[in-house]
């Protein structure tokens, strides 16, 4: 994963959770701290279950559009 480029979609066991590529570059998270705020704070997937590998990890690029003000 890599942050600013990539986002993520974090899923196990009918839950899931979304971060566009632009929020690990707003809060200044590491790649770690993206993947794993995605997974309990959207998701509510406990640590263990994404370290040991039991979660799914989907990475996506995606074209940010902004309306100038």
């Amino acid at each position: 994963v890599m942050p600013g480029r990539d986002g993520i979609i974090v899923s196990y066991r009918g839950r899931r959770g979304c971060y566009l590529p632009q929020v690990a570059v707003e809060t200044g998270w590491s790649a770690e701290k993206f993947v794993m705020n995605c997974a309990r704070e959207k998701a509510g997937i406990d640590r263990r279950d994404v370290e040991e590998g039991n979660a799914t990890l989907e990475i996506f690029q995606a074209d940010i559009f902004e309306e100038k003000k």
